[in-house]
Formats: C-alpha cells, sequence, structure tokens
C-alpha cells in the first residue's frame, strides 16, 4: 500500500545455499507486501538495507511472507507464530522486518545490531476547524469578562451618583422644585438611564448625543472612554488573530486524556505495543487502554491505517512508520490530517533485525550493520522517503493548512446581539435621542 521507496533489485535463487532465507511481514512503509502468493513484490526500507547486507556478504536473498503476516506472538506449547515462528522452525534465516527489542523475544532469537532508535506515539485524525457561533466572545477569557462586566456596573454607578449629586443640589438650591418629590424621583430615574445606555454605548464604540457638562462627570467619562478605546483595541487584534490562525483543540495529548476521551485504539495483533498493552497492569495508563482495544489481524494493517486516517478510531505506531504514514497523507492530499501526541510512550525501543538463536549470521550482518549506520546511510535511506513528514510535524504548517472560510453559522451570535440591541433601541428611542444636558 505504501510505495514509498523503489524497489530494491534483489536476487532469488531458491537453490543457491548462499540464499539467505528472509521472513517478512509488513510494517509501516518499512517493509510493504504487495500482490499474491506466490508473486510477492518487498519494497520498503529494510529491502533497501538487507539487500546492502547480502551485496556486502556476497548472498542472494529469498524474501518469504510470514504465513499469518505476524511479527510473531508465543503460544501456550512454547512455539511461536509468524516470523519468529519461521526461525524457531528453520524457515528463515533472518528475520527482515524491524523488531522492538523485547526480552520475551530475546528468549527463543538472536537481536541484530539496532538499525533504529525510536519510541511509540498514538495518532489520531486531526479535528477540523468548525464554525463557532460564540466565536465573537472568545477574544476574552470568562473571568475577563466578568471583570468587564463589573467595570461597566461600577462607571455606572459612579457616573449616576456624580450627576445626580450634581442635580440635586441644583434642586436644593430653588425651594419650589425640592417641593416637588415626583421631579426628584424622575430625575434621578432619567439619569440613571442616560448613564446605563452612555457607559454602553461608549464601550461599543456607538455614539449618543448626550455628554457630561460638570468637570467631576466628565473626568470619569473621559477615563471610561480611554479605557473603552484599550479594551476595544485589543478586543479586535484577538479576534482577528483567532480568525487568522485558528486554534485547533486536540482531543487527547497523553494516555489519561486518551483513555477518559473513551476513543477506540487500534493495534495490529501480535505487534509490541499488542504485546505491551495486553500484559500492562490495569492500574496503569497503558493498562487502561485494554477496554477501548480494537486489534486488527496482522495482514490488515493497511487497513488499521485508512481507518485511523478517517477518524474511525485512534492507533499506536513506532514514530518511524508515523512518519512514513503522515508523508504518504500529505503527499496525496496537500492537507494535515493526523496528528500524534506531543510526547512518545514505551520508549527509547531498538529496532534490529532477528536471527535464529546462536545463529553465525550475526557476527557478519553486525559489523555491517553498525557501518551503514555510522556512515548515516540508514538515516538516509528512511528520511528520504519521509521528507514531507516535517510539513505535518510542525504545529504552525498544521494550522495552516486547515484555513477555511467564514461560515453563515459563525455570525449566528453577532446576529443575536445586534438584533438584541435593535429592540432595546426601539423602546428607547426618545432618550437615546435626547438633547438633555446634565
Amino acid at each position: 500500500m505504501w510505495h514509498f521507496w523503489h524497489e530494491a533489485h534483489v536476487m532469488q535463487v531458491a537453490q543457491d545455499s548462499r540464499c539467505l532465507r528472509v521472513a517478512m511481514a509488513e510494517f509501516p512503509a518499512m517493509t510493504v507486501i504487495s500482490g499474491s502468493p506466490p508473486q510477492y513484490k518487498f519494497y520498503g526500507a529494510t529491502v533497501i538495507v538487507i539487500s546492502l547486507v547480502a551485496d556486502h556478504l556476497g548472498f542472494c536473498i529469498k524474501f518469504l511472507r510470514a504465513p499469518d503476516g505476524q511479527y510473531g506472538e508465543a503460544l501456550p506449547n512454547g512455539s511461536w507464530t509468524g516470523c519468529i515462528g519461521m526461525l524457531q522452525r528453520d524457515e528463515a534465516d533472518l528475520g527482515g522486518t524491524l523488531f522492538s527489542v523485547m526480552w520475551r523475544r530475546s528468549a527463543v532469537v538472536d537481536f541484530t545490531f539496532p538499525l533504529y532508535i525510536d519510541q511509540t506515539n498514538v495518532f489520531y485524525t486531526l479535528p477540523k476547524v468548525t464554525s463557532d457561533m460564540l466565536g465573537f466572545i472568545k477574544p476574552y477569557t470568562l473571568q475577563s469578562w466578568v471583570m468587564l462586566i463589573m467595570g461597566c456596573v461600577i462607571v455606572f454607578l459612579t457616573i449616576t451618583f456624580v450627576l445626580q449629586s450634581a442635580a440635586n443640589m441644583k434642586r436644593w438650591s430653588d425651594p419650589a422644585a425640592l417641593r416637588e418629590s415626583n421631579s426628584f424621583q424622575a430625575g434621578w430615574q432619567k439619569t440613571a438611564e442616560i448613564s446605563w445606555f452612555w457607559t454602553w454605548s461608549t464601550l461599543l464604540a456607538q455614539s449618543m448625543s448626550w455628554e457630561p457638562k460638570k468637570d467631576s462627570a466628565r473626568m470619569l467619562a473621559a477615563t471610561w472612554l480611554l479605557m473603552s478605546f484599550i479594551l476595544g483595541a485589543v478586543y479586535r487584534s484577538n479576534l482577528k488573530a483567532m480568525l487568522i490562525i485558528p486554534k485547533i483543540n486536540l482531543p487527547f495529548d497523553n494516555l489519561d486524556e486518551l483513555y477518559t476521551s473513551d476513543i477506540t485504539i487500534a493495534v495490529v495483533e501480535g505487534a509490541s505495543m499488542h504485546l505491551d498493552v495486553v500484559n500492562a497492569d490495569k492500574a496503569t495508563g497503558l493498562g487502561r487502554l485494554k477496554e477501548n482495544l480494537l486489534v486488527y489481524p496482522a495482514d490488515q494493517q493497511g487497513k488499521a491505517i485508512f481507518n485511523t486516517i478517517n477518524g474511525m478510531h485512534a492507533g499506536f505506531a513506532l514514530e518511524i512508520g508515523l512518519a512514513a504514514v503522515m508523508h504518504h497523507d500529505f503527499s496525496m492530499t496537500g492537507i494535515c490530517r493526523l496528528f500524534m501526541m506531543s510526547r512518545g510512550i514505551q520508549g527509547p525501543r531498538s529496532l534490529s533485525f532477528i536471527l535464529p538463536k546462536g545463529s553465525p549470521l550475526k557476527s557478519m550482518v553486525d559489523p555491517v550493520l553498525m557501518a551503514l549506520r555510522e556512515s548515516g546511510i540508514l538515516e538516509k535511506i528512511i528520511y528520504d522517503g519521509v521528507s514531507n513528514f516535517s510539513e505535518c510535524a510542525n504545529p504552525a504548517a498544521i494550522l495552516e493548512t486547515h484555513h477555511r472560510p467564514l461560515e453563515i453559522t459563525d455570525f449566528y451570535g453577532v446576529f443575536s446581539l445586534y438584533t438584541a440591541v435593535n429592540v432595546v433601541q426601539i423602546f428607547y428611542a426618545d432618550l437615546l435621542d435626547t438633547d438633555a444636558q446634565i
């Protein structure tokens, strides 16, 4: 499925005693098997590495697909399935898929010099940026909005008190006006209404014909005008930034969040992570995932990756394989559709080929692999095939590939607020148009 490298040129002479019988199982991008029996074709970085090793040692190669497609899992009778079982039964001389070095496996096979050091990670489909009816209130936090409302109330009360105090002093100088209690009550109510609407109109950058006449009221009004200007400028700047670079909230970024999210997580049968989860204590973060585990047969690894990309579940993968999957998906679609947790788990892991216990090939293969690694050839083989992975490993790049046009639902909240303000304005039209000067 994942043809990331050109097919290696491999000699396959079955009758030649110098031919290495190499057991193979699919590993995302690193070992790819296509075709049908007996005409299997083998691709990937491991095929290239094995070809280099065999060519240096003077061996030809016969690739063999594990009958069950598995890496290898221990059975109750002590035998193993998959590639490990083939080595155990002397059906193969080398396991050519990348195997995690594990103590359970070391009891029946020997590991070669490590090709790569890696760790396991969890990947899942990247959430899409969707419309948000309440997006216009998100430039400020809830606490900021509460403090802003409290500030408006304080400004309203202060201005009302100052204006009414000035009006009362004027009224007290007129004995006839002082005796009219209805005039006093009406004056207070009118002052409060004008102060309330002026406070909110200023905050919302809306004009109002009223302006204060007294110096004390002007000082308060000028202070509130300055505060409103700063609050409005910050709000507009934050809202613009949110629209230009939208924030994506990931559903999880560690095992605890993955467990509480109730997202199903897929694993390939017999893989190292499958064994780790099955054997983990239920009290641990890894062990708790047993409840949400979905096990795919080894020959359905491509289906597991496809379903993960389409959001049906999350998946476990070594980061070296995950990089290849994300590279291929970006190459095909031009966008990043997957993300992985910021920190890996179950690492670092040594990834090696495997040999039968006590095989004399180990002393011949190890020096070649060591030379390939020290020369940087192993790194070049893998990273030449995942050049687009960096596009999706960069959070800023992920956001840039998920820009979207604004939809009508983005404006529902603003439209609702605008409608409510217009309704209020209709009922208080006379007040808002008043020429009263206090």
